[in-house]
């Protein structure tokens, strides 16, 4: 047998080297375009093909690990290779280019997130501020509740005669009046109302008084007697609410007759009593009573030094409110 001369066995030594190892084993990539069977030169035999496929990516310079994805859009394990591990990327452009877990709306939203709640149609418009009158009682301002401020309430389907009065609604004129009679009856009522006669409780004595309502007997005590007073009655018309807002009041006692007046109204048994003012003077009390049934008003005297003293309602009485 004849063997090869030692300086051609160093010479294929050396064009192995030159080309990479991997030239001289089976299915070896060379990095190289004369090297493997990457479609050039002339080797060994080649054992598996190394980059042979179009698209594929190797984790070296050996062979392929696995197929690169084609798709577009696709989302990858590692540094491009591997098939996508979670759910298809979207295709078109979201507000985060993630996978998403699912379909995220392709349309812009009134927030982030893509909730696909659907954007709005538009704020409905107004269709009048007031409906026209459905009552009795006509405007007597702007026409049909256009929504101007009229001059006086439109009808709300009210059926009290005097639906929106407001001030003076009952007055007392006392003049001519000897002062010793058992009532006086009003003289005047607003419609929706109607004003009773004033009296006096049966634990006070008439007294003459010129143009008033007289009486002697009041408490001598630092507080109201609550069975020693002067009475009326206010009752509303069917379908009416009287508010009762103030009584103007004029008042006079005697030397030894009471210090000071309160009123108090029926709508809480007379519980919540004025603000105290002088046995003699000329006042507006404020009053705060809501009724739509008969409602009674009262007036005590006290701080009397004397029962023998008295204490008149004189010329004229009024009482303030609304009625609706």
């Amino acid at each position: 047998m004849l063997k090869a001369p030692r300086p051609l066995l160093l010479l294929c030594l050396g064009v192995c080297l030159g080309s990479g190892l991997a030239s001289c084993a089976s299915g070896g990539a060379d990095g190289n375009p004369l090297a493997g069977d990457d479609d050039g030169g002339t080797q060994p035999v080649d054992g598996a093909a190394g980059d042979a496929s179009v698209g594929s990516i190797d984790s070296s310079f050996a062979a392929d690990v696995s197929a690169r994805d084609t798709a577009t859009g696709s989302d990858e394990t590692g540094p491009g290779r591997g098939p996508d591990s979670a759910a298809g990327q979207d295709a078109s452009t979201e507000d985060a280019p993630s996978d998403e877990t699912s379909t995220q709306d392709a349309g812009a939203e009134a927030s982030p997130g893509d909730s696909g709640i659907s954007t709005d149609t538009g704020v409905l418009a107004d269709t009048g501020a007031f409906l026209p009158d459905s009552g009795a009682e006509p405007d007597t301002g702007a026409p049909n509740d256009s929504g101007a401020t009229d001059a006086r309430p439109a009808d709300s389907g009210s059926t009290c005669p005097g639906h929106g009065i407001t001030g003076a609604i009952v007055t007392f004129d006392l003049s001519g009046q000897p002062g010793d009679e058992a009532s006086a009856a009003a003289t005047s009522s607003a419609a929706g109302v109607t004003g009773g006669s004033i009296t006096r409780s049966t634990g006070l004595t008439p007294i003459t008084g010129s143009s008033a309502i007289n009486s002697s007997g009041w408490s001598e005590g630092s507080s109201a007697d609550k069975s020693l007073y002067y009475a009326f009655t206010l009752t509303p018309a069917a379908g009416c609410t009287v508010t009762l807002t103030s009584l103007s009041i004029d008042v006079k006692a005697s030397a030894t007759g009471p210090s000071h007046a309160d009123v108090g109204t029926s709508a809480d048994g007379y519980t919540t009593l004025s603000t105290a003012f002088a046995g003699t003077s000329v006042d507006t009390v404020p009053l705060s009573a809501t009724a739509t049934a008969p409602i009674t008003v009262h007036v005590f005297g006290y701080g009397a030094t004397s029962t023998q003293g008295t204490l008149r309602i004189e010329n004229t009485m009024t009482v303030s409110g609304t009625i609706e």
